[in-house]
């Protein structure tokens, strides 16, 4: 049935023929005046438009069909905006708003957290630089790979990794095994208070002066598993192995390793805290 549809949809869209250049610049005119049939014969003449990217967006027929109606959408934006001012064919500026509006779909049909359209697409961009990769050379890139192809910082791709948007859970939920902490504890308070924001920075100095003992990845692995220094969610063993290229049974240990120098010179990290 849906397969008849798109057949019978792409059938009518071909009666609309394409226009020239002048043809849209002309169209986008009488559309700044207020014309709605310069509108419509606009949108009209680039259905084809939106059913070709449809088909690269989807995974299904189905899907191609609510990805159809949502392109058509930012087509009609597209169309509404559009002078002859910006030197471009029609078709190049209103693939800019289809593809919008099918990241703006994808995202709401997809996650219970609606997330930012430029998150959503860098989160695509990631898997999809993985996927290339994994094609041309049969393993999977390192966090390093990643950042240097798509001229990102390590962090940014190490927190995009660490995000799993299709799984719900409670803020009543434990962080991890090893506390007791939930993640209704890292929730930050909207409402600034000078008084609170002089005691933080102060704690945090302190924290800074606790954490001089460790090497440089011991500090990374405790902010990262914590939620230290303004890190709000926990970073996840595996996620900071493929950072730094180890197991996650590695990071295990270093954590492990943090831990203990900290409880061996509590005495030393009570007498910095106290200064």
């Amino acid at each position: 049935m849906t397969e008849d549809l798109l057949l019978q949809y792409i059938k009518d869209s071909k009666k609309y023929p394409l226009l020239s250049a002048e043809q849209e610049a002309e169209l986008a005119d009488k559309v700044k005046k207020g014309n709605k049939e310069a509108l419509e014969k606009l949108v009209t003449s680039n259905l084809r438009l939106v059913i070709k990217m449809a088909k690269k967006f989807s995974s299904n027929e189905t899907q191609v069909m609510e990805l159809i109606q949502e392109g058509n959408i930012g087509l009609m934006k597209a169309a509404a905006k559009f002078s002859k001012s910006f030197k471009v064919r029609f078709s190049s500026y209103a693939a800019w708003w289809i593809k919008q509006s099918f990241l703006r779909y994808l995202n709401s049909a997809d996650r219970a957290i609606k997330m930012p359209v430029r998150k959503e697409l860098l989160i695509r961009q990631v898997r999809q630089e993985e996927e290339n990769y994994k094609i041309k050379y049969g393993i999977s890139p390192s966090y390093k790979q990643l950042a240097e192809i798509m001229n990102e910082k390590i962090d940014v791709i190490a927190q995009i990794k660490s995000f799993n948007y299709t799984e719900i859970c409670s803020l009543d939920d434990p962080i991890d095994k090893e506390t007791s902490s939930t993640l209704y504890d890292f929730i930050p308070c909207n409402t600034y208070n000078p008084e609170e924001e002089v005691i933080d920075n102060e704690f945090k100095e302190k924290l800074n002066k606790c954490l001089e003992i460790l090497n440089d990845r011991e500090k990374d692995v405790l902010k990262n598993r914590y939620g230290l220094d303004g890190i709000m969610t926990a970073i996840p063993f595996a996620v900071l192995g493929k950072k730094y290229s180890i197991s996650a049974e590695s990071i295990r240990q270093t954590q492990l390793r943090a831990l203990k120098k900290l409880r061996a010179d509590r005495n030393k990290i009570k007498a910095m805290v106290s200064v």
